[in-house]
């Protein structure tokens, strides 16, 4: 396959991304010309005179053909380079502000889940938008207690990743999740198990000692 169709190929498929390209067709058939122009009697001489040098088609520093046609040709390629530059620059900066913006944006993810999740799932429940949470963490999201229970987070309340709300009411507690966790780290799931427990019975006392005085009037 010849260099000019492969060329022309490569530049069909580059098409989409608007890319500047030289015409080679064009400027061969330009360049052509150039050799069948009839120049000065002088230059004609000193082609002649380089026949046997295998120079004959030498072009004159001035020549019609090339300066009032091939240049011109050829910059074109370069002015198009050069409108092109400015919209580059703009790619460029948009494509730097999208990973800032992506990188700012995981930082404030991780920030959320830090405040509710730090260690493995726990006693895990799936909310409404698909996330899973820790049964506690998810209650401390919706601002309630472990004794109300999910059922009794309002409606506005949203979930700590998507924001998105309504989300808490028809929450699913994953126990085949919980049941495979156990098994996979019993040391630490025994662990994990008395920390909860004690800060369960803490919150339950509390609750209940909170509606005693609510009843009682302290």
């Amino acid at each position: 396959m010849k260099f000019c169709k492969k060329y022309e190929e490569y530049m069909q498929g580059q098409g989409q991304k608007k890319l500047p390209g030289v015409g080679f067709k064009k400027l061969k058939k330009i360049l052509k010309r150039c050799r069948k122009q009839p120049h000065s009697h002088g230059v004609l001489v000193d082609d002649h005179q380089n026949k046997g040098k295998g120079d004959s088609s030498t072009c004159p520093q001035q020549c019609p053909v090339c300066d009032g046609t091939f240049f011109p040709s050829l910059s074109q390629g370069d002015v198009g380079s050069d409108r092109l530059r400015g919209n580059h620059g703009a790619l460029i900066q948009e494509g730097k502000d999208l990973v800032t913006y992506a990188i700012i944006n995981a930082i404030a993810m991780r920030k959320i889940l830090k405040k509710y999740d730090k260690e493995t799932l726990f006693d895990p429940v799936s909310l409404t938008c698909g996330h899973i949470f820790c049964y506690m963490c998810a209650c401390k999201a919706g601002s309630v207690t472990i004794v109300d229970g999910l059922t009794a987070v309002t409606p506005k309340q949203k979930c700590p990743i998507c924001r998105q709300e309504g989300v808490y009411e028809t929450a699913v507690h994953l126990e085949e999740l919980h049941i495979l966790l156990g098994r996979s780290c019993p040391e630490y799931w025994e662990e994990r198990r008395k920390s909860e427990k004690i800060e369960r019975v803490q919150q339950t006392k509390e609750h209940w000692e909170s509606q005693c005085r609510l009843f009682m009037g302290i």
